[in-house]
């Protein structure tokens, strides 16, 4: 099975720590110091402090991490499609590998919610994990628009106008509705992109 993220650093206990992140997203990930012939992933993370970069075409895509101060000009940093300061916010880093996966990698994505019934009160879904959740016709409105846009991000202004409302500061509250209804511990459908909007995973 294709390893969708793999972490190649020799800090062992961050490595971890960015994998649980990962894996909490239900992405298959793996941890190595250095690379080994036969592996590739789809997206590599790169610890430029201390690790190698693996050969192009064990990859699509590589990001890169350090803890210089100084801008990174080598050529393991050149290929990198980009480079994180570390310590840098782990929630950033996962927005910015999703969007790279891309639709047909993520997990379900074969799969999507599907409306079962609806009356003047309430819309009935079905998530792709199974669950059938009811939500309230704004909450039906906001989700069908970030279902009809999925993987790309809709304006906090758009969602608004989708459920009638002139303020966007409506939308974050139909939106945090919503996640508390459809997500989990383990399983986010709803990313944030800072001064943008929102996406649906």
């Amino acid at each position: 099975m294709q390893t969708q993220v793999m972490i190649l650093s020799s800090d062992a206990v961050f490595a971890r720590m960015l994998a649980i992140e990962f894996e909490l997203l239900r992405l298959r990930v793996v941890c190595a110091a250095e690379v080994e012939e036969e592996m590739t992933a789809e997206v590599v993370l790169l610890d430029l402090d201390s690790a190698m970069p693996p050969k192009s075409g064990a990859y699509r895509h590589m990001i890169g991490f350090t803890k210089r101060s100084a801008t990174v000009g080598d050529a393991s940093g050149r290929l990198c499609s980009l480079v994180l300061r570390r310590p840098f916010e782990t929630r950033l880093l996962c927005d910015e590998v999703m969007s790279l996966l891309g639709e047909a990698s993520r997990q379900g994505a074969q799969e999507v919610a599907k409306p079962l019934e609806r009356n003047r009160t309430s819309h009935a879904v079905r998530l792709p994990d199974g669950r059938e959740v009811t939500l309230s016709p704004k909450e039906y409105a906001v989700f069908s628009l970030l279902l009809a846009n999925r993987s790309k991000t809709v304006s906090r202004e758009r969602i608004a106008a989708q459920i009638g409302e002139s303020s966007s500061n409506k939308a974050d509250v139909y939106i945090c509705y919503l996640r508390k209804k459809i997500e989990t511990a383990s399983h986010r459908m709803i990313v944030t992109v800072h001064g943008a909007g929102y996406r649906l995973l």
